[in-house]
C-alpha cells in the first residue's frame, strides 16, 4: 500500500467475537482501523440514536466500511461513500 493511499478502515461490530476477530487481523495486515461507537460522542465515529444518524470524522479517508448491520450505515454492498467502499456481511 502507498504511503498516499488511505489504509483506514471503519468496523461496525467491533467489540463482538467476529468483529474483534477481525479488528486483530487487520491491524497485523497493516491496516489502521476504526471503530464505530454506539456509546461515546467523543469517538472519531459514532452512532447517535436519538438522532437516528452516524457521524463520521470527515477528515479522515476511508478505503473501507465493514458492517454486520446495513440499517446503521443505510446504504448497500458495494456502494461508496466518498471513495471508501461498503462491504456488508452476508451480501455478494
Amino acid at each position: 500500500m502507498s504511503q498516499t493511499q488511505s489504509n483506514n478502515i471503519l468496523i461496525t461490530g467491533a467489540s463482538g467475537m467476529i468483529g474483534s476477530a477481525l479488528v486483530e487481523y487487520l491491524s497485523h495486515c497493516g491496516f489502521a482501523d476504526h471503530q464505530l461507537s454506539r456509546h461515546s460522542s467523543d469517538a472519531l465515529f459514532y452512532f447517535d440514536g436519538a438522532a437516528g444518524r452516524v457521524h463520521m470524522d470527515s477528515s479522515i479517508p476511508l478505503l473501507a466500511v465493514i458492517t454486520w448491520q446495513a440499517p446503521v450505515l443505510p446504504t448497500s454492498a458495494g456502494a461508496r461513500v466518498g471513495s471508501a467502499k461498503f462491504w456488508i456481511a452476508g451480501s455478494d
